[in-house]
């Protein structure tokens, strides 16, 4: 790494932290220093943590180590939109996501060196990105003349926009999406450059990338529109099923209890009519928080928690908001 902390700073935070914790930060910390060797780690003794950047600014934090009592968090800078097929990110900032881990065996999980890895892309690609001055288009049929001439060329475009408040003609962020799905190209962070304009970096796609549901659909009513080129239909029948439709969240949103299990909610009717005469949103929230449950026996005990709390009439501990 380009610049480490002061060992006594690390050995004095880590030090606050007794067995298990303290060699899960320590853990971390090694692949951290290995995963970016350009990178800069500062310790924050007033919250506690390690942080990890790839420069001064604030926006070029990608990682930071937090021991809690129990585990460790890894959070990720821009968590909210890395692939994470194994469910392990959590948190529900805009963009700030964790992992929690609580052994020294889940800081070696590949799941975790592949979120290093997608954080780190993301940031390095954004890092290079601040330094080339975005193309502004002030229509989705400019972009698509460029997408046109030159998507089987270059490797990436940064596109500038400007917001409606600016009054300046401009494409919009969904058409400049819609546009790049037909070519085949994918878009990435945006990035806020002054009041009135922001940018995107969009891309080729590449054989294994991840496809949302939202882009599977577009891609679907692009199609029916005949709106799709060549190069676009070919990324999209190239993409693998199993990175289809994996973001947490449409997970989450698509998330149903198994047969049997609802056959153990509904045989307490009670608990069945309470639950199923609340809002959509809690409803899929709870059945989400059932089933992520990695081990069968923790899917079972938070089950009859639900149970147990929907016969009471009150919403499960976890969905609960605090009160302020």
């Amino acid at each position: 790494m380009a610049e480490t902390a002061r060992s006594e700073d690390i050995e004095e935070l880590l030090g606050e932290h007794p067995g298990e914790l303290q060699r899960i930060e320590r853990r971390l910390r090694e692949r951290l220093l290995d995963a970016m060797p350009e990178g800069r780690e500062t310790v924050d003794m007033g919250s506690k943590l390690l942080a990890y950047s790839l420069g001064t600014r604030m926006q070029d934090l990608c990682f930071a180590i937090i021991a809690h009592k129990s585990h460790v968090n890894l959070q990720l800078a821009d968590g909210a939109d890395l692939p994470d097929p194994d469910g392990m990110v959590e948190g529900t900032g805009k963009r700030v996501r964790h992992v929690k881990l609580r052994s020294v065996e889940d800081a070696d999980r590949p799941a975790v060196a592949r979120l290093i890895a997608a954080q780190l892309a993301g940031a390095r690609a954004a890092s290079e990105a601040s330094s080339v001055e975005p193309t502004f288009f002030v229509s989705q049929a400019a972009f698509r003349a460029w997408l046109d001439e030159h998507h089987e060329f270059p490797t990436e475009l940064l596109v500038g926009f400007y917001k409606k408040g600016s009054g300046r003609p401009s494409i919009t962020w969904p058409e400049a999406v819609d546009e790049a799905l037909c070519f085949g190209w994918i878009d990435g962070v945006r990035k806020g450059i002054d009041e009135e304009r922001y940018s995107n970096r969009f891309t080729p796609r590449k054989p294994r990338s991840t496809w949302s549901a939202r882009n599977i659909k577009r891609v679907e009513e692009l199609t029916a529109q005949g709106r799709m080129r060549p190069a676009g239909r070919k990324a999209f029948q190239a993409r693998l099923e199993e990175n289809s439709g994996i973001y947490s969240y449409e997970q989450r949103e698509a998330a149903t209890l198994p047969a049997e299990l609802e056959a153990q909610f509904e045989a307490n009717p009670a608990a069945w009519a309470w639950f199923q005469a609340r809002p959509p949103g809690y409803r899929k929230a709870a059945i989400w928080w059932v089933t992520s449950a990695k081990k069968e026996e923790t899917r079972l005990r938070r089950l009859e928690t639900l149970i147990a709390d929907s016969e009471a009439g009150r919403t499960v501990a976890p969905l609960t908001t605090p009160s302020k």
